[in-house]
């Protein structure tokens, strides 16, 4: 869904870095001469636990959230959540008012060209990154999108909208639409709005590791998250956003695992690519569909 609803608004993103000119930090790898500007990048996020201060531009200094969950560590104090009307036990109301029966952890069917997978998505642990993943997938954003970016024995990305070209130069700059608005899957019911370049807030609070077949978020800087995300092939300890011990301004955290398919998973990764490290035979997304959530009560 779209709005523009007070929520978790903010008014600028970290822009994104430039990797013509930047080797990939934490990764050890230099970019191909004439890459895409900040081509499926996997970056950084502020390495501080909750409460932390953020980048000037966010409409407050201190951020963290408060969403019915007793493993969150601070409240928002000021960055009002609109709160939804919310119902008993893992029930929310949407912002349309729809009631929403949480039962156990969603589960993400993936239908490409070449096969299908299947993931768990941590609404329990990740209720803010999962949330605004269900909602992209059931407003249809990821339909027709491609695979722009994978690599043997380490990732597979996805998410860009601008992928829908295959062979873009531009795939992996893109995100939701700015300000867009997305109801959170827990007993708040609260409306989060995304800020104007379609990010979310960065949610460091699981220590979930970026071990293989793991889902994680791609991003370009702190609070900059939108709909790109990769599935590891091997576990990138390096990643996490909890992890100082090489690269701690390497912040990635994840919020899903494949538990269905993984062989897909790995065929992806390991297809031939150009010399962007994109599928030189494009892998398309043709939908993803969500169990898990029932929202046929009224």
């Amino acid at each position: 869904m779209h709005g523009t609803s007070t929520g978790v608004v903010a008014d600028s993103a970290a822009a994104m870095l430039s990797l013509a000119s930047q080797v990939r930090s934490g990764l050890g790898w230099a970019p191909p001469t004439g890459v895409r500007a900040a081509e499926s990048v996997l970056l950084h996020q502020d390495d501080e636990l909750p409460p932390k201060k953020y980048p000037q531009g966010w409409t407050s200094a201190a951020v963290a959230f408060s969403v019915g969950l007793s493993r969150r560590v601070a409240t928002a104090s000021a960055l009002p959540l609109r709160q939804g009307r919310g119902c008993a036990m893992r029930g929310v109301r949407s912002a349309s008012g729809s009631r929403i029966s949480l039962q156990a952890n969603p589960a993400a069917t993936f239908e490409t060209t070449i096969g299908t997978f299947v993931a768990e998505i941590y609404l329990d642990k990740m209720p803010i990154t999962a949330s605004n993943f269900i909602d992209l997938c059931r407003t249809g954003f990821y339909e027709g999108l491609h695979f722009h970016r994978v690599i043997p024995n380490f990732m597979a990305q996805f998410g860009c909208p601008l992928s829908k070209e295959p062979k873009s130069l531009q795939a992996g700059m893109g995100g939701p639409e700015g300000k867009s608005a997305f109801t959170l899957l827990d007993s708040s019911g609260a409306l989060i709005t995304r800020n104007a370049e379609g990010s979310i807030p960065d949610e460091l609070i699981d220590r979930s590791s970026n071990e293989p077949g793991t889902l994680s978020m791609a991003n370009a800087g702190p609070n900059s998250g939108g709909s790109q995300f990769f599935i590891n092939m091997n576990h990138n300890k390096t990643l996490d956003w909890f992890d100082d011990t090489v690269y701690p301004e390497v912040q990635h955290p994840v919020f899903g695992r494949v538990i269905e398919g993984y062989a897909l998973v790995v065929q992806i990764a390991e297809v031939p690519t150009d010399g962007y490290d994109c599928p030189a035979e494009p892998i398309m997304l043709k939908k993803i569909t969500i169990a898990g959530i029932d929202d046929t009560c009224r």
